[in-house]
């Protein structure tokens, strides 16, 4: 069993057998929505494009923009697209973006705080550019998961910390990012 597979599944039972407790407490929860922009830093290991160890590491900005919601105190769903940004290798330079959809399980530690895990889809474009101007593109469609903590700074505006790991066919992508929220519908619980 890969350790990825066992962190999420820790994190799956850990959320399982907190959820009693944060219901039990949050009993008067009303599901609400948000929508958010978060602004991140990422770093790409691939093994397509090979330096000196066999991989590729670089660091840049990235952004997001999100949309979703808590069903439950629990429960959420999350949609949102990401681009991440461009990076540059020798002469070549690369960029990607993409479409996300995921499950989102929230551990309630207050009034509309709560620590996250999330578990979903990406949908991406990568596209790689020469010097000599060729150009080559690819897409598909791979399994993302993160962490991160939602605790709230007012009324309706929450902050968003997060991390996320990416797969793009051979390359993965680890994105920090921090962000804000903007609540509404019945966050008030």
């Amino acid at each position: 069993m890969n350790m990825t597979f066992k962190t999420l599944l820790a994190s799956g039972l850990a959320a399982t057998l907190c959820a009693p407790a944060a219901l039990a407490q949050q009993a008067d929860f009303d599901p609400y929505g948000y929508v958010g922009a978060d602004i991140g830093y990422f770093r790409v290991e691939s093994e397509e494009f090979p330096d000196d160890d066999d991989n590729v590491e670089d660091n840049r900005t990235s952004y997001r923009l999100r949309v979703g919601g808590r069903l439950t105190p629990v429960i959420g769903i999350e949609g949102g697209y990401t681009d991440f940004g461009d990076y540059d290798e020798g002469a070549a330079t690369y960029t990607a973006d993409g479409l996300t959809l995921a499950g989102v399980l929230h551990i309630p530690l207050g009034e509309r705080a709560s620590v996250y895990g999330k578990l979903g889809e990406l949908f991406w474009d990568a596209e790689a550019e020469g010097p000599l101007g060729g150009r080559a593109t690819t897409d598909g469609e791979d399994v993302f998961y993160g962490v991160g903590a939602s605790l709230p700074l007012g009324e309706v505006v929450a902050l968003n910390l997060g991390y996320e790991r990416y797969a793009l066919d051979d390359t993965d992508v680890d994105l920090a990012a921090v962000g804000l929220d903007l609540q509404f519908g019945g966050s008030r619980y």
